[in-house]
């Protein structure tokens, strides 16, 4: 199935962001079924006009929603993030909602913690290829002296402490070409986060008839304990509920 595949190449970039400390495993319920491909389980919501596929992950205290919707009807139909909801519970406390992030919203938070990381990578680069190069040694002795004088033999005891500085312009390349390596790809690995969220986040749209729209929601992730969630999505006029259970890995 073309919208499974879709829903698992999400599921992939994510999982490689960060190590993943809870699993969200689909729940069969309100006439939902779950699938399994290639070892990941998809939650399936099927309506009169909409097929809906589904998945959730929690990465570094967040929960991301894959959506994909497909629409069998001969008209267009409009997805919103407005219309999302999402609900948590567990048997020792009562029911709460979770922050649902607009697409823009989360995209422009994104957009601002990966810039301020930029920054300060370059100018921790530009630090490190001033010094570059630059090695310092230190130095310390003892020594003895004696000998005779006007007022007959004398002797004694001194100390010493030098310091060198020694600079390597071969060496100086080296690490200036690592400094800013390192920067680079900092930087190219934040584009290519911000350009994937641009173009999965869950923002509003148009599906045209037979048409797939995928989309990515995030949420905070709540309670850090095991729990139930569950999503209502409104789409189509149809009042959808995904339900999946928190589970510590």
């Amino acid at each position: 199935m073309n919208y499974i595949k879709i829903v698992l190449l999400g599921l992939a970039f994510l999982s490689t962001a960060s190590c993943i400390t809870y699993q969200m495993i689909p729940v069969e319920s309100n006439g939902n079924d779950v699938r399994t491909n290639r070892g990941s389980k998809i939650l399936i919501s099927e309506h009169p006009e909409i097929i809906i596929a589904s998945s959730a992950e929690v990465t570094s205290q967040r929960i991301y929603l894959h959506l994909l919707v497909k629409n069998k009807s001969d008209h267009y139909i409009t997805v919103d993030d407005n219309d999302v909801k999402l609900l948590e519970w567990n048997n020792g406390s009562g029911t709460q909602a979770l922050y649902v992030y607009h697409a823009e919203e989360y995209y422009k938070k994104r957009r601002t913690q990966i810039i301020t990381g930029q920054v300060l990578m370059i100018v921790s680069a530009a630090m490190s290829s001033y010094n570059a190069g630059t090695s310092t040694y230190r130095s310390n002795g003892s020594f003895n002296y004696s000998g005779y004088g006007r007022n007959g033999y004398y002797s004694g005891f001194g100390s010493y402490t030098g310091t060198t500085t020694v600079y390597n312009s071969a060496q100086a390349a080296y690490e200036r070409d690592i400094a800013f390596s390192n920067a680079q790809n900092y930087i190219h690995g934040g584009n290519a986060e911000l350009e994937y969220l641009r173009n999965a986040l869950f923002y509003p749209s148009e599906i045209p008839p037979n048409g797939e729209y995928y989309g990515l929601i995030v949420a905070e992730m709540g309670s850090t304990t095991e729990s139930q969630m569950e999503y209502r999505i409104t789409i189509a006029g149809e009042k959808i509920i995904l339900r999946f259970n928190k589970q510590a890995n």
